[in-house]
């Protein structure tokens, strides 16, 4: 219902806008921006459905996020101590530590410990 109220407001704004504007190809430029302004405002559910369910509302990658991307740089501490720090953009370091050489830091990079240490942080499936 609450979809349907927004719609009606929405062609609402179009008939006033249309029907103040005396000279029509302004009228309908304004009214086209007009819509498109208050369609951003009124934000229609990805789902509303409509009485019977006949009218489906679908908004292409509407609730979707992709994951930020995560940069891995390995790190020598000592000969057999290594570890990787991950960057997170708009997050702080994080580092992943207990690598005893560079081969088992290749490991862990290309392996499936890197993909179970995203999951772990919420950032893989």
């Amino acid at each position: 219902m609450e979809a349907f109220i927004k719609i009606a407001l929405l062609a609402a704004l179009a008939v006033l806008t249309l029907g103040v504007i005396p000279d029509r190809r302004r009228g309908a430029v304004i009214a086209v921006g007009t819509f498109v302004a208050a369609a951003f405002v009124f934000q229609v559910k990805p789902s509303a459905n409509f009485g019977l369910g006949i009218l489906r509302f679908r908004g292409h990658m509407i609730g979707m996020k992709k994951s930020p991307r995560i940069a891995f740089q390995p790190k020598r501490i000592t000969e057999t101590d290594w570890q990787i720090e991950a960057s997170i953009p708009g997050s702080e370091i994080r580092i992943i530590s207990g690598l005893i050489s560079k081969a088992d830091v290749d490991d862990w990079m290309a392996g499936s410990r890197k993909i179970a240490w995203l999951r772990s942080q919420g950032y893989a499936k």
